[in-house]
């Protein structure tokens, strides 16, 4: 499957940075967009104890959080109308669990475009980015904070030699091959810098996309130094393979994707 079809997972508080991202997305692709309202079950707000609970304790804390999914969602919708691309976009409000809804949905569309999820504005949405990540076998799009003006004209590929880069890579040459900039980055670490650039370079030639390629001296944390690149070069789409160590190791010492989960400040095409 290519990049051929967009989902957008939509919140009351990023929709219209996650639908402007999307948005960007979908004009250099081409591609339909359907929008997803992730509505919580009501029954997941019972206690794991709920059989101690009254009937009546049950039905007033359902009812509450049903309220709630509904707020939300009448929210998301304001969001969705005032949005200019809603007239050509199918909305899909679903009740469940968002990381399920999130996986089974996303496993049907070419790329799923994510609020961001971390940082003190973000909407702690990490178990949702990792079910699309993990649950999909798609990429996915996470969105910055704020709005875009564009997408995938000065592009930064965050490359580590892994499978993990490739895959993420590979899946966005229909976004590369329109950049008017692609360089890759890496920080040599465990692996030969200038070997690993010279057969992803030639790679990407070979599909008519051309990059500059850039080896950064280790220093310090590897992830500041890219993120660091990325910003020098105003970079508009950051490409990088996620989670290339295990989800535990990056948890507990820290990793380039977890990293940039909590800093994102522009949009990121990542695959797993």
């Amino acid at each position: 499957m290519s990049l051929s079809s967009i989902l957008a997972l939509v919140d009351p508080k990023h929709g219209a940075a996650t639908l402007s991202t999307a948005s960007r997305a979908a004009e250099k692709l081409d591609a339909p967009i359907d929008v997803l309202i992730a509505r919580r079950d009501p029954a997941d707000a019972i206690p794991m104890v709920g059989e101690g609970l009254s009937g009546a304790l049950v039905d007033q804390i359902m009812n509450a959080a049903a309220a709630d999914a509904a707020t939300d969602a009448a929210a998301c919708q304001t969001l969705i109308e005032a949005w200019p691309g809603n007239a050509g976009a199918n909305v899909l409000d679903l009740i469940g669990s968002r990381r399920s809804l999130i996986a089974e949905t996303g496993r049907t569309y070419g790329m799923t475009v994510l609020p961001c999820p971390n940082g003190p504005e973000g909407g702690g949405f990490d178990g949702i980015v990792d079910a699309a990540l993990f649950e999909t076998g798609r990429p996915i799009l996470i969105a910055p904070l704020q709005e875009v003006k564009s997408l995938g004209d000065r592009v930064a590929i965050f490359w580590n030699d892994s499978a993990e880069s490739a895959r993420a890579v590979w899946g966005a040459v229909p976004l590369l091959r329109q950049a008017g900039t692609v360089n890759i980055f890496t920080v040599g670490e465990g692996f030969n810098p200038e070997s690993a650039l010279a057969r992803i370079s030639a790679g990407l030639n070979r599909a008519g996309i051309r990059a500059e390629a850039h080896a950064i001296p280790p220093k310090g944390m590897a992830q500041d130094q890219l993120i660091d690149a990325a910003a020098a070069m105003d970079a508009d789409l950051v490409v990088m393979g996620a989670f290339t160590h295990s989800r535990l190791r990056e948890l507990v010492l820290g990793g380039v994707t977890q990293h940039m989960l909590e800093v994102l400040a522009r949009p990121t095409f990542m695959a797993h």
